[in-house]
């Protein structure tokens, strides 16, 4: 049998194994689906197209021979349970060592522990798959895919030529040799060109996707880069204006003080102020004078060259009383500092940190999927505030030793204040519950300044429901981010990622695999990072398959 006849069995279907099935038949690969459990509508969707299912348990044995096993090109497993989808692999691999053999995993430790000792062929952790999209969603949605490649960060991304672009009027060749990217798509009045002749001219509101380094994109675009790669750490800067960064300091005092003795300083200051005025009136003073004699009054110095001893009686009562609201000025000044030290102080103790004033990434809901986001946040620099409604989580120590944590529920307007979402960049909701990522997207979307809105949506049909009509920056399904990770593994024994643009399935594969009946070309990535075409020495294979209806 022609290895391109050879079906793909498909074990599992929830989420992911919808997805991953759709994609098979959307490319006209043939496949064959074992589930013991689905909705009938999926169901229904498959069997009409022509797709074989089989119903059963696919750790039983003889469902997989059934299935087709011997014959098959590989096997997906991607049910909903890691020992399920390990016990699946195992079975596979008893009857058939090698078949290529892909699993899903919740536990992304788990996942390079699998590959390692059970020889499977690829263990795909979900929240590590899809973590990269949600992370570099909060800050635009020209970044499509990412992947690191012997040590170094590459993106797929688009953007739009814009009038007064240096590269306005380049050829295409000319950009692409300059910048040392590979062009993928291009797209002007709504035409798409896959890989587009080296000829084309560039002009302004032409779109291209791009695969580069992280560098390249700065380049063609600064300040994108900015998802890509870790930042260095800023040297201190020796403008004279950073001399005034000291302000932040009493910024942080005041902010971390209670409304009621803040209402306290101000009023008790107030009074001082007035004061100035009075005695200039009542002792004849200079303004300058003045000021002079209350602030040693108030600070209880009395130095003696300025007195109201020769002053009227009312006078002299009021400056009893600034002595007085003096050394209650002080007192409460130096409650201030102390409550900020001493809180300071105990969240050092504890492993914790401060909420950032403004900048930062609100990650609400830190389970797997949520914990991954906030490592590809951290890992690229950017400030992120973790919020969970239990403080039990199990990653939350790991958590709090990296970044601020809220406890607390996301949805409430409150618990988004505190973690400064009203001054962030985005707010990533990033729960268990599809209801609770609605909720906290709509409730960050109402807070007067917000940023971004991205949502972890579990079925990828509401989730386009969702970001069209409601005011949602960006709602996405992990599975339809991971579907294509799975499709071309399954495909491809060397596949590094893939994701689909458009109307196309973009599998990025090592170079050695070689499809038959679809477009692909070489690719060789240079140890400065630059990508350039080549029939000579090759790293990597951009294979594309043109999706179905």
């Amino acid at each position: 049998m022609n290895e391109a006849d050879r079906p793909i069995i498909v074990c599992g279907l929830g989420q992911v194994g919808y997805r991953v099935s759709s994609l098979l038949r959307q490319i006209g690969v043939p496949f064959v689906i074992v589930t013991d459990a689905s909705r009938p509508e999926w169901q229904r969707s498959f069997e009409n197209s022509g797709v074989r299912i089989v119903i059963g348990d696919a750790r039983d044995e003889q469902v997989l021979l059934d299935a087709g096993l011997m014959e098959a090109r590989s096997l997906i497993a991607c049910t909903s349970h890691d020992l399920t989808n390990i016990e699946i692999a195992l079975d596979a691999k008893q009857h058939r060592p090698d078949i290529p053999v892909i699993t899903r995993m919740l536990d992304q430790n788990l996942a390079g522990q699998v590959e390692h000792h059970l020889g499977i062929q690829q263990a795909l952790a979900m929240s590590a798959v899809a973590a990269p999209a949600f992370a570099a969603a909060a800050f635009g949605d020209h970044v499509a895919n990412e992947f690191e490649w012997e040590g170094k960060r590459f993106v797929f991304f688009r953007f739009d030529v814009e009038e007064g672009d240096h590269f306005c009027d380049w050829s295409l060749e000319r950009f692409v040799r300059e910048f040392g990217v590979a062009t993928l798509v291009h797209t002007r009045d709504e035409q798409l060109t896959v890989d587009p002749p080296g000829d084309l001219t560039l002009r302004p509101g032409d779109g291209v996707r791009l695969l580069g380094s992280a560098e390249a994109l700065r380049r063609i675009r600064p300040g994108l880069g900015r998802t890509l790669e870790p930042r260095a750490v800023d040297k201190p800067s020796r403008r004279p204006w950073r001399a005034l960064s000291f302000l932040g300091f009493f910024w942080r005092l005041w902010r971390n003080a209670s409304a009621e003795i803040r209402a306290v300083f101000l009023t008790i200051n107030a009074l001082i102020l007035v004061s100035v005025f009075v005695f200039s009136r009542g002792m004849n003073l200079s303004l300058e004078d003045a000021f002079y004699f209350v602030i040693t009054t108030v600070t209880t110095t009395g130095y003696g060259d300025i007195s109201p001893k020769d002053a009227s009686v009312w006078v002299k009562l009021y400056a009893c009383l600034i002595m007085l609201l003096g050394s209650a000025s002080i007192a409460v000044l130096y409650s201030i500092v102390t409550d900020y030290i001493v809180t300071s102080r105990l969240q050092q103790l504890v492993g914790r940190q401060k909420v950032p004033d403004s900048g930062h990434v609100v990650v609400a809901g830190i389970g797997d999927v949520g914990y991954r986001v906030i490592g590809e946040l951290a890992r690229i620099g950017a400030k992120v505030v973790a919020v969970d409604a239990d403080g039990g989580n199990k990653y939350m120590e790991t958590i709090r030793n990296k970044v601020p944590v809220i406890v607390g529920d996301a949805r409430d307007h409150e618990t988004l204040k505190r973690a400064g979402a009203d001054r962030a960049i985005a707010t990533i909701a990033a729960t268990g519950d599809d209801a609770v990522n609605l909720s906290i997207g709509l409730a960050s979307e109402s807070l007067s300044g917000s940023g971004r809105s991205v949502l972890r949506l579990f079925d990828g049909n509401f989730a386009q429901k969702v970001q069209s009509f409601l005011k949602i920056d960006v709602a996405m399904s992990a599975s339809r981010i991971a579907a294509p990770a799975f499709v071309s593994a399954g495909l491809y024994p060397g596949s590094v990622t893939a994701f689909v643009q458009r109307d196309y399935l973009f599998a990025v594969v090592e170079a050695s695999t070689e499809p038959v009946g679809v477009p692909s070309w070489t690719l060789v990535i240079g140890a400065n990072g630059r990508i350039e075409r080549s029939d000579g020495e090759q790293t990597l294979r951009i294979v594309v398959h043109r999706l179905t209806v």
